[in-house]
């Protein structure tokens, strides 16, 4: 009896080192896929390869069936919509649904079947014929049929020509060291994926405009279809308005006279070190095209209804690649795209190398480009950095959130997201409106109404009213008292010391920490607590100050009427000249 305690004693402490260190899986598709445009629906193969690094035995294993989010009423998404009081999938037509059919599924000449996760059919088990041992390789071959839905989240169809393939294909489950994550897709709540490579090859009509994850593979008939569409734009762009409508016009009946279904291409792409694959196609699309600074392509896919006032947005990409370049850390894709679309899930969404955005342009704004730079910034957080974003939306949005505010202050000062003198037609009755200041509301009205929750929460813990005042806007104002807390200096080198640890990883808020703490010395259990878990806050006030009568000595009383109270008082003394 004393020596099997001893030895299970030893099994149990060797069982929980070896599930403390960390793995990561690693998968590999390559994916044949058709587009049929007048069905709004696609079919395809995909061999998908994947490499057990974790020190366990995997007996079966899971796919995100993401489009059967939109097979009906009876799915998590649906009742996500439903709970939120948003009622438009609810009352849709079932040929507005979408759905992702498995019709075979093969693994060394053996059929396999799956089940569906109960109340969940976007999550797919598949019980294998053999264990998968560490270190060993599982290759699956999959048929699959799917269709699009009309927008009503993220992926689907709009017009007649237009589609966003966006979590569209089947998808493998990350496994870590919490097991299995087959959290079935929701409006609010975004990913969590397997690093590796895609190749992937799509067909659909010749005439399409098409852009994706990844860069184009020896298509050398594609890149001068690209570049031809791109000079067009350019010849547009140098029209005068009247021109330019004449030329919208005629543009989209020429290339809807010219559309021939059965004529078709098939676009080969290929991408490395991602976990996701989206790809947007369309038959009216204008191209904006730059080669940055650092040799990264960037293509902006636009109607040609908004192709004059979306003519900025390469360079809004050119701002946002050099800006989070310095601050976190070089941007390790060949290209950074952006596409105009519908959407119901946000003013944008990010997918590895290529976002869509559907907010208009409005000139008295910087919204555009506020979204454009917060989408293509999330190739930082979210991309390079693959945190569980369902598990902790802060480690994606809000750290993107934070420097999305740090941008908008480095290009346009602290008032940067309004310009009312335009929109007043010259008249100055309205103070402009900052980042900052949009930030500080959204959180306090939380604060003010007792309804704030803390950031440690799952994304689909959070209500419609709260997500983003927590998310995004808490989450920011946590890293802009962390700033302030450890300097500038050392919050930035933690920051880019963070990107350089857990670039290609799968890093947690723990990690985060972790890292700051490392790079600055100081102990930050007791910030984590107050900022991240729970809902306390600052509330500075200038309790008393006094001064000598020739006013050489100053003494100001700072007090916190918030329950958060080790947070350090920031004091900035402002001269009448302005000087700090």
């Amino acid at each position: 009896m004393k020596y099997f305690t001893i030895f299970s004693l030893l099994f149990f402490i060797a069982q929980s080192f070896a599930a403390s260190i960390y793995f990561q899986q690693e998968v590999h598709y390559k994916i044949d896929v058709t587009l049929n445009v007048k069905g709004k629906n696609y079919q395809g193969h995909e061999t998908l390869t994947y490499v057990n690094h974790s020190p366990d035995t995997l007996s079966y294993v899971w796919l995100h069936l993401y489009p059967n989010a939109y097979r009906s009423t009876n799915t998590p998404f649906a009742r996500q919509q439903e709970a939120r009081r948003n009622s438009r999938f609810y009352f849709s037509d079932p040929e507005e649904r979408g759905y992702l059919d498995l019709t075979k599924i093969e693994t060394n000449g053996k059929t396999l079947t799956h089940s569906l996760k109960d109340n969940a059919p976007d999550e797919a088990k598949i019980t294998l014929p053999e264990p998968l041992l560490p270190g060993d390789t599982l290759v699956l071959n999959l048929d699959f049929k799917g269709k699009f839905p009309k927008v009503f989240s993220r992926m689907g169809t709009w017009g007649r020509y237009y589609f966003a393939a966006t979590q569209w294909y089947p998808k493998m489950v990350v496994y870590d060291q919490q097991g299995w994550h087959p959290d079935s897709y929701l409006d609010q709540g975004e990913f969590y994926g397997e690093y590796g490579s895609f190749d992937v090859r799509i067909t659909l009509p010749k005439s399409f405009v098409v852009e994706a994850t990844g860069m184009l593979k020896d298509d050398p008939q594609e890149e001068v279809f690209m570049q031809t569409i791109a000079d067009t734009t350019e010849y547009f762009l140098g029209l005068d308005k009247h021109e330019r409508k004449k030329f919208v016009k005629k543009w989209i009946k020429d290339r809807e006279k010219e559309l021939d279904l059965n004529e078709t291409k098939t676009v080969h792409f290929y991408a490395e070190k991602v976990h996701n694959f989206a790809w947007f196609a369309g038959l009216h699309y204008l191209v904006l095209k730059k080669i940055q600074p650092n040799g990264v392509l960037t293509h902006v896919l636009v109607e040609p209804a908004s192709a004059y006032q979306w003519r900025h947005v390469p360079e809004y990409v050119t701002r946002t690649l050099e800006f989070y370049g310095r601050h976190v850390g070089p941007y390790q894709y060949p290209k950074a795209s952006v596409v105009q679309g519908d959407l119901r899930a946000g003013g944008g969404m990010e997918y590895p190398m290529v976002t869509i955005i559907s907010i208009p342009a409005l000139n008295w704004t910087r919204i555009l480009e506020m979204v454009v730079m917060h989408e293509v910034g999330h190739n930082w957080f979210m991309g390079m950095l693959g945190s569980d974003e369902r598990a902790s939306a802060f480690l994606d949005e809000g750290m993107n959130s934070f420097l999305e505010l740090k941008y908008m202050e480095h290009y346009y000062g602290k008032y940067n997201l309004t310009n009312f003198k335009k929109l007043l037609h010259g008249l100055d009755l309205l103070r402009d409106i900052g980042e900052w200041q949009s930030m500080q509301m959204s959180y306090g009205s939380l604060v003010a109404q007792r309804t704030d929750l803390p950031l440690n929460l799952r994304a689909e813990e959070y209500n419609t009213s709260n997500y983003n005042s927590v998310s995004y806007h808490k989450g920011a104002l946590l890293l802009l008292a962390l700033e302030e807390y450890l300097s500038p200096e050392v919050f930035w080198r933690g920051m880019r010391t963070y990107f350089e640890r857990w670039n290609g990883k799968h890093p947690t808020v723990h990690d985060f920490f972790q890292t700051m703490e490392d790079v600055s010395g100081k102990d930050l259990d007791w910030f984590v607590e107050e900022w991240y878990n729970s809902t306390t806050y600052c509330d500075f006030v200038i309790a008393d100050l006094k001064q000598n009568e020739k006013a050489q000595h100053v003494e100001v009383f700072v007090k916190n009427k918030g329950a958060m109270k080790r947070m350090p008082a920031p004091v900035r003394l402002v001269t009448v000249a302005g000087d700090t």
